[in-house]
Order: C-alpha cells, then structure tokens, then sequence
C-alpha cells in the first residue's frame, strides 16, 4: 500500500453535499429567526375576556340589587297575609302540605 492512501483515509467526505447547501441551510435559519412568531390562539384571549367581563358585571349587578331593593320588612308579609281571606289562606296552606308530602321526600 501507499502512504498517500492513508494519510487521506480519515480526511475524506463519506457522501457528497450539493454545492451551496451550506450557505443556503445558513441563510433558511437565520430567516427562521428572523420571522415574528405568531401570537398563539388569540380569539381564547377574547373569549376568556369577554366571559370573565360577563360574570364581573353579573356580580355587580347582583350585588348592587341586594342593596338597593332589600327584601321587605317581615311587617309587610304579616299585613299580606292578614289582608287574604279565608279561602286563599286555606289554598296556600293546601300548596304548602302538598309540597312538603311530594317534593321534599
């Protein structure tokens, strides 16, 4: 054997890269690093927003009816029921032992 065929043994490419491919693989990554990434699902954003603004302005409202239209003084029900006569109490009685024989057991 020659002396020549070792020395470039290990120096050798084992495939063949077309001409170019390094500069072309070069400039594709810095384009990649380049590019803006895209904000990722921005309509969940908007919705979770929109959803969560929802329920904040249910809770203000609900809260603010409790304080403005409190429920009436327990005198108010006395006086109603002292005001209905006899059959309708007897109807509402009727309605309320219905209700606690089939709907509560």
């Amino acid at each position: 054997m020659n002396n020549e065929d070792f020395n470039l043994a290990g120096k050798r490419m084992p495939y063949a890269v077309p001409d170019g491919y390094f500069e072309q693989a070069v400039a594709c990554a810095e384009a990649i690093g380049e590019r803006k990434i895209k904000r990722q699902r921005p309509w969940l954003w908007g919705i979770s927003i929109g959803v969560s603004s929802a329920l904040a302005a249910v809770l203000v409202i609900f809260i603010c009816n409790m304080y403005l239209f409190p429920a009436p003084p327990m005198e108010q029900y006395q006086n109603f029921i002292a005001q209905m006569s006899e059959d309708d109490l007897a109807n509402a009685c009727a309605d309320v032992e219905y209700m606690e024989e089939n709907l509560y057991y």
